[in-house]
């Protein structure tokens, strides 16, 4: 290795290389990382950028830490303007250690050279790779799956019509990264449930907001019609009669003055009724307002109860029961708790499983098991 530093010094570093090389090989740990950093700014001396590209990958992929040590930023903008590497994986991988261990400004060229790869293979997703991993150094393209291929990126390109393609493939990359990567299996499974889950979430609040809300405006017209004539009447001969209600006001500022003149502290704060007009508006205003959401016959609150708290809403939270085996089951016309109960919440004993079994088949009636406090075990 000393040898080498000395062609390195005169200039000689092809020399150099084949030093550094050897000691690379090292089975000491500290003499073959400095061998290797030497290796690499004898390529990157000499001008061999693709060999210091690939030389500086390989070593932070394997040992993380060691990216202090190379200049993967200045690496990376010199990397991007070679023509023959800008569909190439390793300049994903560089342009992303740039991003990931310098805070490079990179996210822009990244995702043009992700389209470039896919280009130069002729895909359009890069799930499609699992046909073509031979073609690939095997780290490398973990990397490039595992950090390039991820839904940021792919909103970039026009191959996805909408975020749930986006999500369905990189529920597919990650499925391919199990069979690439096993040693990552449990954080490839953590990140499908997190992608499905927040699929199946999107999914219902789109039913929940596209869906139409319906109230029946024929019934609540009809409602009003009886309740609001005499008062809409009232209302609408007040409005032909402007200068009654001028007139109204202008003796309602008169009074304000002459209660809070000198002499009459008390009156300072003194708010008068609102004209005739004003009140019979607002009366007529919160009328409409309590029949729309609150008729129980034509109202919102009908429809949203039937369609959406009773509809959507507790279908989903008796799936999320179902998949969990927690969900009573009917047995002699009688609802049975599941075992899942017992092994999921071993403190509870035979007393506490039979209050539990007594809450849950008890059909719901509004405020029914509101305020019962748990079993002493379950808290």
């Amino acid at each position: 290795m000393y040898l080498g530093h000395i062609y390195f010094r005169s200039g000689r570093f092809d020399v150099a290389a084949e030093s550094y090389l050897s000691a690379g090989e090292s089975e000491v740990d500290f003499i073959s990382h400095a061998a290797k950093r030497a290796l690499f700014k004898a390529y990157y001396s000499s001008g061999k950028i693709y060999e210091a590209v690939w030389l500086a990958i390989d070593q932070v992929l394997n040992f993380p830490s060691a990216a202090a040590s190379y200049p993967l930023e200045t690496l990376a903008r010199e990397y991007l303007d070679c023509e023959s590497a800008r569909s190439s994986i390793d300049l994903a991988v560089l342009l992303h250690l740039a991003i990931r261990h310098c805070n490079a400004k990179f996210e822009r060229d990244l995702s043009n050279i992700y389209e470039n790869i896919m280009d130069a293979e002729g895909l359009a997703r890069p799930s499609a790779l699992r046909d073509r991993v031979i073609h690939f150094d095997k780290a490398r393209l973990v990397y490039f799956l595992r950090h390039v291929c991820v839904p940021r990126i792919l909103d970039d390109t026009t191959f996805f019509d909408s975020v749930e393609e986006i999500d369905q493939e990189r529920i597919a990359v990650c499925q391919l990264l199990l069979t690439l990567d096993p040693n990552n299996i449990e954080t490839y499974n953590a990140e499908i449930r997190a992608v499905t889950r927040d699929c199946e979430v999107a999914a219902l609040l789109s039913k929940m907001q596209t869906s139409k809300i319906y109230v029946d405006e024929a019934g609540i017209r009809e409602s009003l019609e009886v309740s609001l004539a005499e008062p809409l009447a009232r209302y609408l001969k007040l409005l032909e009669s402007p200068s009654l209600a001028y007139q109204a006001e202008k003796l309602s500022k008169r009074l304000i003055e002459m209660l809070t003149s000198k002499g009459h502290p008390e009156f300072k704060n003194l708010k008068l009724p609102a004209t005739e007009l004003e009140g019979l508006f607002s009366a007529i205003l919160l009328e409409a307002s309590a029949e729309f959401a609150l008729n129980p016959a034509y109202g919102l609150d009908t429809h949203v109860s039937t369609s959406i708290r009773h509809g959507a809403f507790e279908g989903h939270l008796r799936r999320s029961l179902v998949l969990e085996d927690l969900l009573c089951i009917k047995k002699d016309k009688e609802y049975v708790l599941p075992t899942a109960w017992s092994r999921k919440l071993p403190a509870l004993g035979a007393h506490d499983l039979a209050v539990l079994q007594k809450l849950l088949s008890r059909p719901p009636s509004g405020r029914s098991c509101a305020g019962r406090r748990p079993p002493r075990a379950w808290r």
